[in-house]
């Protein structure tokens, strides 16, 4: 499996956890919260997750409210080949982050950062 949408569902770390260890390939991930879905997602299981999936190319956390620049500076470097990210409505999400994926995300092509904490 090379693409997994997992944007209405209600994850358990637990659950996180599978989706690294049995589609240890994916290529795409969408975890994004969608209107009327409650986040559910820790930041320990995103990291996680994140860890586990050095190809991954597309990632999309838009409006994950509990994703912090703590969270997302590990990705940086775990994700090299990422060409898409959405971070859209990850409202703690600030310049830091910004900062490490321009200086070691050199593949990424498509960047969305709109309602972030982004100053830049």
């Amino acid at each position: 499996m090379y693409s997994l949408d997992l944007s209405e569902c209600q994850l358990t770390q637990e659950e996180v956890g599978l989706v690294w260890r049995l589609c240890p390939r994916l290529k795409r991930v969408d975890i994004g919260v969608r209107r009327g879905t409650r986040d559910s997602l820790s930041t320990t299981a995103l990291a996680q997750l994140l860890s586990h999936l050095p190809s991954l190319l597309s990632l999309n956390l838009q409006s994950c409210s509990l994703l912090d620049d703590a969270t997302l500076l590990p990705l940086s470097s775990s994700s090299p080949y990422l060409t898409s990210l959405t971070l859209s409505g990850c409202s703690l999400v600030s310049d830091p982050s910004l900062l490490a994926i321009a200086s070691r995300l050199s593949y990424l092509q498509a960047l969305g950062l709109a309602y972030t904490q982004v100053s830049m």
